[in-house]
């Protein structure tokens, strides 16, 4: 099997058996799950916009909102919420 892609990986799946399989990966870039090449399940689609990977769900989505673009939004919203607390003079928990 050739090497990991750099936007992937591989994964060694061992059944019980014992018969040992390897497939290639690649974790979406809209939701961060892995995508297993080769095993039988969707292997998902390309965005166009982003142009990364994305797994199959996220492509029938349509829509692209990268997994990065989800998490600094959050953060964002955080930072908001505890400066909102800080000058309502409320404690971490929103408690007063």
């Amino acid at each position: 099997m050739a090497g990991p892609r750099p936007d992937g990986g591989y994964a060694i799946v061992t059944r019980d058996d014992g018969h040992v399989r390897e497939y290639k990966t690649a974790t979406c870039s809209h939701c961060s799950k892995i995508i297993i090449f080769g095993a039988g399940q969707d292997e998902g689609g390309f965005c166009m916009r982003c142009m990364k990977l994305i797994c199959g769900p996220c492509a029938d989505a349509g829509r692209c909102v990268p997994f990065e673009e989800k998490l600094a939004r959050e953060e964002a919203l955080d930072i908001r919420r505890r400066q909102l607390s800080k000058v309502l003079g409320l404690d971490e928990r929103g408690s007063s």
